[in-house]
């Protein structure tokens, strides 16, 4: 099973959490699984008779959910819509039992990738998905100086889920999109890896040619791109770990810019780093100015997931480590993957 991003909100005591589920044909589809104790007030399956990978869940502003997954099922379930194609994204709102109130699939005729999906100030949402569409379905015409190989999908949805506006980002190469945030002016800030190199949206000239980069771009609240930046570890690579790719992004506590991570090649910037992936954090100003950034690992595999601020201008990282009480990974592992923390 592909790598679940999870988003954890308060819920009542609690928290909610999204995961997926593999289950017996005896099974209805759609079908509610409450469970009336203290603990967890509720839970229940949604989905359609093909796969749906959940990516996002979120808290929304009145106390319900929204929840974005991919999805191969078509007018199934509780997937009332018909597929646009391969893989769409479906979106989910429920109120705050559980119940759905809306759900759409967006996409087009070949595959979409999830991405993040966050409410809007103004009540809405913004969503983003890798796209390998174009001008079908939901899915605008890529520019002509796109590849074609993986674009960044832009939406901007209503408070019930019509798209307002949409905007594909993108160059030559492959990009892939894990992360949005709204800023404080009103705009987006898009993260995502691209393998691009000065061509479509993507303008920086890259010198590892094939291999991956941090790339963030900042939007208007219209869509409008105002800058983009690629990151990049700067010292040698190989065909087997040249590769950075940007899994969150968080403003920073002090207000001065973002902080993104993800998991990156791991030959340098640190002497505890190892011979695959390490932690990849990169602090930028508000107009994308890299400030600093590290690599934090072992001797083992790490790659982290989610960054969190905290109060004294630091942050939290999250992920796993293959490492075990070697370079920056002081605990001992439990035979596996194990989850760490950074700050």
């Amino acid at each position: 099973m592909s790598k679940i991003k999870n988003r954890f909100r308060a819920f009542y005591a609690g928290m909610v959490l999204l995961g997926a589920v593999q289950y017996t044909t005896a099974q209805a589809v759609g079908t509610p699984y409450i469970i009336s104790t203290q603990d967890i007030p509720f839970s229940f399956l949604s989905g359609g008779t093909g796969i749906e990978s959940p990516a996002v869940v979120e808290q929304t502003a009145d106390g319900g959910y929204i929840t974005m997954a991919g999805t191969n099922s078509s007018a199934t379930g509780d997937v009332t819509m018909t597929s646009r194609g391969q893989t769409d994204m479906w979106v989910v709102k429920y109120d705050q039992y559980g119940k759905i109130e809306w759900q759409r699939l967006y996409g087009g005729a070949n595959f979409e990738y999830s991405g993040d999906l966050k409410q809007t100030t103004d009540g809405g949402y913004i969503m983003v998905a890798q796209t390998n569409s174009s001008g079908t379905g939901d899915v605008m015409t890529a520019p002509a100086n796109h590849g074609g190989n993986g674009d960044v999908w832009v939406v901007k949805l209503s408070a019930t889920g019509a798209i307002t506006w949409q905007k594909i980002l993108g160059g030559t190469g492959s990009e892939q999109v894990k992360a949005v945030l709204q800023t404080d002016d009103g705009g987006y800030l898009i993260g995502a890896s691209t393998n691009s190199s000065a061509t479509g949206e993507v303008t920086s000239t890259r010198s590892n040619s094939g291999d991956y980069d941090f790339w963030v771009v900042k939007l208007t609240s219209t869509g409008t791109l105002t800058w983009q930046q690629t990151y990049d570890n700067p010292g040698p690579k190989d065909a087997s770990v040249g590769s950075d790719y940007l899994y969150d992004i968080a403003p920073a506590s002090d207000g001065t810019g973002y902080i993104l991570t993800g998991y990156g090649s791991s030959y340098y910037q640190t002497t505890n780093a190892g011979s695959s992936f390490d932690y990849f954090v990169v602090k930028i100003n508000l107009t994308g100015t890299a400030q600093w950034s590290k690599l934090y690992g072992s001797p083992g595999s790490e790659s982290s997931y989610s960054v969190t601020p905290t109060s004294d201008g630091g942050c939290v990282v999250v992920g796993y480590s293959a490492g075990s009480a070697a370079g920056d990974v002081t605990g001992t592992n439990h035979g596996g993957m194990t989850c760490g923390y950074s700050d």
